[in-house]
């Protein structure tokens, strides 16, 4: 699921508004669009120009983001009661933390600017041992994948499925899934052929 920022200038008003829907994920789309009043059929001005600028939003006030598009790059207006996605563009932010938008859109000596914040929140702890990388939350053992273990019991294949199971603090196989390879302290079950159990 992507975060998305979703900008609407009205070209009658020289305004812009911004819907942001935001998820704890790093990748953000971003789409451009325009309007006239309740007009669902119009030109597109010669010299309109738009543009974003993302910045983190800390003391240093780094830049991570600075696009700007001329007429030249956008797609034409079909006239569908819709107003007009122009540019869509990926971005990848960082997850924990808070950054300025900055959406600029120029039509001849007229000139509007957007500026506001927004946020990418971790997301949720899904045990309490846990711990966050900077990126995803990790168990405290195995590689950091959430669903590889340390190391592959006996008689297990890469194929199982693996479930955290944060009462013994360590990854177990699955055995609820429909077809999961069974834990070798199942009496009943033979995970490997050669060497069964019970």
């Amino acid at each position: 699921m992507k975060s998305t920022i979703t900008a609407v200038k009205d070209l009658s008003t020289n305004k812009w508004v911004v819907r942001k829907e935001m998820h704890p994920v790093r990748e953000v789309t971003v789409s451009f669009g325009f309007k006239r009043g309740d007009e669902t059929e119009f030109e597109l001005p010669a010299d309109l120009q738009f543009g974003i600028k993302v910045f983190r939003n800390s003391s240093q006030k780094e830049q991570l983001v600075n696009f700007n598009w001329p007429v030249s790059s956008k797609r034409p207006f079909t006239g569908d009661n819709v107003s007009p996605y122009l540019v869509e563009q990926d971005l990848v932010l960082d997850i924990d933390d808070t950054f300025k938008l900055i959406i600029t859109g120029k039509n001849g000596e007229l000139e509007a600017v957007h500026e506001s914040f927004f946020s990418i929140n971790k997301p949720t702890k899904p045990y309490p041992s846990w711990v966050w990388d900077g990126n995803e939350w990790i168990a405290p053992v195995g590689p950091g994948k959430p669903h590889v273990p340390d190391e592959v019991p006996h008689g297990s294949s890469l194929k199982d499925v693996y479930n955290w199971d944060e009462s013994l603090g360590k990854w177990v196989i699955d055995v609820d899934e429909p077809n999961p390879r069974l834990a070798l302290e199942m009496p009943d079950r033979a995970i490997d052929p050669a060497n069964p159990v019970g």
